[in-house]
């Protein structure tokens, strides 16, 4: 398992249709880390609310969130906000475009203790070099599998 590099989000997030996936109509309940799920935002409000107990800011009501804005062929395309889970190394990305009226949001939970950061943000479970394929979690879509174009 590693995370998706950003062209990969990128045209999950423009041609999702396209791929045959479809979005969840609730969050799962503790999803383990290699799952991504999309959702729409105007149909699922609380996608983030999935039962995991995720570090807090010092004001310990809110979840510590840190936000990116991910690049495409050298112009910032995507919004990304990540936690890291309180109880281990999990950790969840939520992903959606920028400058887009899209209501997509793709999020991706992995447990980084079983994955290595390459330089650029690129990460790999120890395959660096090779093609990726990723195993598709969505709710209520069976597995998939969709190679790097």
């Amino acid at each position: 398992h590693s995370w998706l590099k950003n062209e990969e989000i990128f045209q999950l997030l423009c041609h999702c249709l396209e791929y045959g996936l479809t979005a969840a109509s609730e969050p799962p309940q503790c999803p383990p880390g290699g799952c991504l799920y999309l959702y729409d935002r105007t149909v699922v409000k609380y996608f983030r609310a999935d039962g995991h107990p995720w570090r807090l800011k010092p004001n310990g009501t809110s979840i510590r969130e840190t936000h990116e804005r991910l690049k495409v062929e050298g112009e910032p395309r995507i919004n990304c906000y990540y936690a890291h889970c309180d109880s281990s190394q999990l950790q969840r990305r939520s992903y959606w475009l920028l400058c887009s009226s899209s209501p997509l949001v793709l999020v991706h939970y992995l447990d980084s203790k079983k994955s290595k950061v390459l330089r650029g943000g690129a990460a790999t479970g120890g395959q660096a070099g090779s093609s990726l394929a990723v195993p598709m979690k969505v709710a209520g879509h069976r597995n998939r599998k969709k190679a790097a174009a």
